[in-house]
């Protein structure tokens, strides 16, 4: 076996360690979740869960934000070939009626509940997750520590991509395919210029500003 080889496989299991002490503890089913589009501008927020089952190795596996693009797809199709994965999306309008953190923790359970097995534990990256009904624990950076949270964050990143990238077609003048609708120095200007589409979000302070002053 190649040193490359080794390391990958020490690197995967030390990102399980905290899924490993929660199995320790009769916990087997563990997922991870994590959001996407946060801080955006416009279009989506994306949740996903993952539960890497026991006997599978991701070789590669971090935090979708340490990776190349091209790598969070290859990994994208290694997690869903070989996971439990689900997904929730909640557009510009529920984020706007319930208010961005609101709307972040909800997306992350529905996540949760969307999964096609229910999980013994969840943990979660930054954010606890309320009444879920699931032992649950959040983990500040937890996409960096824990390889369930790690594998969510590659789900839910290149699947708001690329719904952004389909939205780009839609409304062009804002280059969400290559800014995902966060506040780039381009994406100011053709705001400054066009004004907020309909997947702005519209009560987010740096919009509302621009509102103003149009």
């Amino acid at each position: 076996m190649k040193a490359k080889d080794n390391l990958e496989i020490e690197d995967f299991k030390n990102l399980c360690q905290i899924e490993n002490d929660l199995r320790s503890k009769k916990y087997q089913l563990i997922a991870g979740v994590d959001e996407s589009g946060r801080g955006a501008w416009a279009g989506p927020l994306v949740a996903a869960a993952v539960i890497i089952p026991q006997n599978v190795f991701i070789s590669g596996l971090k935090d979708c934000k340490q990776i190349t693009p091209k790598t969070r797809e290859k990994l994208f199709k290694t997690i869903t070939d070989s996971c439990f994965w689900s997904v929730a999306i909640f557009d510009v309008k529920k984020i706007e009626a319930l208010g961005l953190q609101k709307t972040n923790l909800e997306c992350l359970k529905e996540a949760v509940k969307k999964l096609s097995v229910k999980p013994d534990f969840v943990l979660s990256d930054g954010y606890l997750l309320p009444n879920l009904e699931i032992p649950n624990k959040a983990l500040i950076k937890g996409d960096s520590i824990s390889a369930c949270i790690a594998a969510a964050s590659i789900v839910c990143k290149v699947t708001r991509d690329r719904i952004m990238d389909k939205l780009d077609k839609e409304f062009p003048s804002f280059g969400f395919s290559f800014n995902k609708g966060y506040g780039t120095k381009y994406h100011q200007e053709a705001l400054a210029r066009w004004g907020p589409s309909k997947i702005h979000r519209k009560n987010f302070s740096p919009i509302k500003k621009l509102i103003c002053e149009g």
